[in-house]
């Protein structure tokens, strides 16, 4: 009796404190010593395991994963396990482009609101009145919030930060919910309608709801930006900056089901339905509520989920390890991680994750990262200077932000650094501020490589190639130790049908950076596979939405352009060539299925490739040929993580 009054006062205190918190019911206002999901929760500063055999894991195969991350082009990537650092390698304290994880961060806060009944998910899009530039049709207004949340909206409209020939299915082709189709139009409307419903800044409600809660060291609401393209839509895009540590707090407080120390931020239920399949996205992956998840072994079966973004942005959630990995890619110097790599990357981490941890850890506290650029402070003289002259946009201005000065552009608000030896670079980008001066010496402009190599992609994008060509020289000749203008200068002259000079760009870029992956593949695809470019250019739109199930077109034209009765008098190597190219952009074992191949190639490239999709090629052989190999797939340097049976379903195409 006495246990049962102690639990009913227990409750009904709980039941007046919520009520007292929350006036709105909001979720994030509870606190219980018992919501607790980890003894391991990072406060003002990370700790880091001082041995990581602590967190259960072996340092020899913990440093075959590093190696294999320093062979790649990913800038940063951290190892949280139960709350703790087990490795922190590149700049984890640098701002990157979030892309695509920006989604997960949006879903995030729907769950706040729609746990709060402030959001109700059933609502159509008549009901809500949203429209757009391209008024929606009756079936389209139909639509409802979960189906945007499922990127199954049947809208097949521009949108925001997207490819302007981004191929989408034929208007009014699918009812809403229906079948997921990767849309930016979704996720932008998505980000309209949550500021509709809620009469809040989405920026504003991310920084006071979940990044101050959970203790973000480097978000401030000026690294989220809304990017218009009125042409396309009146939906922005909303963009987001963010830190490897940061992330690896978000991916955190998932990971905990919500609950952050003793406050729950986002209900356990949101949690758990956002991050379970909902809808089918492709073979190996699900989505649920803006985040995707594994359906296939081995990652299925540890509940593995993600946010996954341009260039393999990656917030990697493995709940039955207790993990979270964090992988980031410096987009604005054009770096790029194929999907393969990134998977590959995950296997070595799960794999070194092989010993049992220790209850009693001993944690440090988390170094900084050897890698952050060292600035002084902008003087007055440098701020008033700045502030008066034009930059070589007109949508580009300079305001102060208390200390600092801020460069605000059409892709987001960038602080104004100084370095020791007074070169200004813009934050986060790490890229030099270059002043102009006319002959008589006077001030003429202030250039970025941002804003002069984002001025030629307005040109490139509208068609306008000519004028395109003479900005991106003038990129080059700014920045002339850097492949970013070189490359859009090689893409451009490619499109322009000039196909030496495009040679000659990449050429340039490949010495500054003999492993830039652009210029590689593109001049692989210039000097052996298609002169004109226009298979290149469809297979980028593939994969641009290359969830899409069907890929009938998409091996139409592969074959068209690939097929061996097209290279058939070329030598194997140049063949083979080929077929490498196509792997290295694409990261994907679909364009092998798509090609017809001799054995031989087969075997050739699949020996070379550095992916497990290679080992699965060795079992795509003739029998008698595949007696010998075996052994040899299964020993090599890079054995698979899949088993025999699972190995030989993929290579009949049962996957």
């Amino acid at each position: 009796m006495v246990r049962q009054i102690y639990t009913i006062a227990r409750l009904l205190t709980a039941s007046l404190i919520l009520s007292i918190c929350c006036s709105v019911n909001f979720v994030s206002c509870e606190r219980s010593a018992e919501l607790s999901r980890t003894a391991l929760v990072p406060k003002q500063h990370w700790m880091k395991y001082a041995d990581p055999r602590d967190a259960g894991f072996s340092p020899e195969k913990l440093k075959k994963a590093k190696q294999y991350w320093d062979s790649i082009q990913s800038t940063a990537c951290m190892i949280v396990h139960d709350g703790a650092v087990v490795a922190a390698w590149g700049d984890i304290e640098r701002r990157f482009m979030c892309h695509s994880v920006r989604k997960s961060l949006l879903s995030a806060l729907y769950g706040i609101y729609v746990d709060a009944g402030v959001i109700d998910t059933k609502k159509t899009l008549e009901e809500m009145g949203i429209d757009d530039s391209t008024p929606l049709t009756n079936q389209e207004k139909q639509a409802r919030i979960v189906d945007l949340l499922k990127s199954a909206s049947g809208v097949y409209l521009p949108a925001a930060s997207e490819p302007l020939n981004a191929r989408k299915p034929p208007r009014g082709s699918h009812e809403p919910g229906d079948r997921m189709y990767y849309n930016n139009w979704d996720f932008n409307a998505l980000g309209t309608i949550f500021e509709t419903e809620t009469k809040t800044d989405l920026f504003r409600e991310f920084e006071r709801r979940i990044a101050e809660p959970i203790q973000m060291q480097d978000f401030r609401r000026r690294d989220g930006h809304y990017s218009y393209q009125m042409e396309r839509s009146t939906h922005p895009a909303y963009i987001f900056r963010m830190s490897a540590r940061d992330l690896a707090r978000f991916g955190l407080l998932y990971l905990n089901k919500g609950v952050w120390i003793d406050l729950r931020i986002i209900s356990e239920s949101w949690v758990k339905q956002s991050t379970s399949k909902q809808i089918d996205a492709n073979r190996a992956m699900g989505y649920g509520y803006l985040w995707w998840v594994y359906k296939k072994k081995p990652y299925s079966k540890k509940k593995m989920y993600s946010a996954l973004g341009v260039g393999e942005q990656a917030l990697e959630i493995v709940p039955s390890e207790k993990l979270v990995i964090v992988l980031r890619t410096d987009t604005f110097a054009h770096k790029n991680v194929s999907r393969s790599e990134r998977l590959d990357l995950i296997r070595l981490i799960l794999e070194a994750k092989c010993e049992r941890p220790s209850k009693e850890p001993e944690l440090i506290p988390l170094p900084k990262s050897k890698m952050k650029m060292e600035t002084i402070s902008i003087t007055k003289s440098d701020k008033d200077f700045l502030r008066t002259e034009p930059l070589i946009q007109t949508e580009n201005s300079i305001y102060e932000d208390g200390d600092e000065l801020i460069l605000k552009t059409p892709y987001g608000n960038f602080g104004i650094m100084k370095t020791r030896d007074g070169t200004l670079i813009i934050e986060d980008k790490y890229q030099e501020v270059i002043i102009e001066r006319t002959a008589d010496n006077t001030l003429k402009r202030i250039v970025t490589e941002w804003s002069i190599n984002e001025e030629g992609k307005y040109h490139l994008d509208d068609g306008r190639l000519d004028e395109a060509i003479s900005v991106f020289k003038k990129a080059t000749d700014c920045y002339p130790n850097s492949t970013i203008g070189y490359c859009n200068l090689g893409e451009t002259y490619s499109k322009s049908g000039m196909k030496e000079e495009a040679i000659s760009s990449y050429e340039k870029a490949g010495r500054i950076d003999p492993e830039n992956r652009e210029a590689i593949v593109e001049l692989r695809k210039l000097k052996f596979l298609m002169p004109d470019g226009m298979a290149a250019e469809w297979a980028k739109d593939y994969f641009h939405a290359f969830n899409a199930p069907d890929s009938t077109e998409y091996i139409k034209y592969l074959n068209e352009y690939y097929s061996e009765s097209s290279l058939e008098k070329r030598p194997l190597e140049e063949r083979l060539a080929n077929r490498r190219a196509l792997i290295e952009e694409f990261g994907a074992f679909e364009c092998l299925y798509a090609v017809e191949m001799s054995d031989k190639e087969i075997y050739i490239l699949a020996r070379d490739l550095n992916s497990h999709f290679g080992w699965v090629f060795r079992f795509k052989m003739k029998e008698e040929d595949k007696k010998g190999e075996k052994e040899a797939a299964l020993s090599g340097p890079h054995p698979p993580y899949m088993n025999e049976k699972q190995i030989l379903e993929i290579a009949r195409g049962e996957w």
